[in-house]
């Protein structure tokens, strides 16, 4: 994935957990300790949870590539139109058009291989038409634009990921418990709040989208009825 989007200007450091960040999510799995594998399978679940959120910063909105296709489409289509109307030959001002003709062919790149005034002007018509077109087309390529929140598909996807990783370390599945009276307003607990939490600690520095505790208390909440309902379809296949 790393080398798939270094080739759109994709670039970041990759955080490397440290004994301290392994030791922080030992004590939030409650556990005595990770064994290499879990250890280089965190790390993996890491990196790819940088990749994610960096690409999805970067990552076009449809609403505004519209725009500016839109105008792209307009702004070549009166192109077009005018370019038409300039070689015009049943006009009084013939004359004068043609030296306006003579005139962009003159500004036409040095090496450019132009033949006759009229036949460049044709030519050069027929490409703007074809940009216009071309821009009209990629609209409806675009992905319709629902409006609303976009959406943190890395952090639900890094959710989903711990997930696993939590049945796989204590053999249970996830949970999160909910205590509005919690002290210092620690609403949120239990060993996988503490997991996603403790693993998200480090990453600070990397801007990514972090939230405050209630925020990502309300996240999982959102995100784990999701797991188990995946896991309950699945379950059902099997049968």
């Amino acid at each position: 994935m790393a080398k798939v989007l270094s080739g759109i200007g994709f670039s970041i450091d990759l955080y490397t957990f440290t004994d301290e960040d392994f030791a922080r999510v030992e004590k939030a799995l409650e556990v005595e300790s990770l064994n290499d594998n879990q250890r280089q399978r965190l790390q993996k679940i890491c990196e790819l949870f940088c990749m994610l959120s960096e690409s999805w910063k970067l990552a076009p909105r449809p609403k505004e590539a519209r725009h500016w296709l839109k105008k792209v489409h307009a702004d070549a289509q009166k192109l077009d139109e005018t370019l038409l109307a300039l070689h015009e030959e049943n006009v009084p001002d013939r004359s004068a058009r043609d030296v306006a003709i003579e005139f962009l062919r003159s500004m036409a790149p040095p090496g450019t291989d132009w033949g006759v005034t009229l036949f460049d002007l044709i030519k050069l018509e027929r490409q703007v038409r074809a940009l216009s077109n071309t821009a009209r087309k990629a609209q409806d390529c675009l992905l319709k634009d629902r409006g609303g929140n976009s959406g943190d598909m890395p952090l639900e996807d890094l959710v989903e990921q711990l997930a696993t990783f939590f049945t796989k370390v204590t053999g249970e599945g996830p949970s999160i418990s909910y205590d509005p009276c919690g002290v210092q307003e620690q609403e949120y607990h239990g060993p996988f709040f503490n997991l996603v939490e403790s693993f998200l600690a480090p990453l600070g520095d990397y801007q990514y989208r972090q939230r405050n505790h209630q925020g990502l208390g309300k996240f999982i909440v959102r995100t784990l009825p999701q797991l188990h309902s995946k896991d309950t379809t699945a379950s059902e296949n099997k049968q």
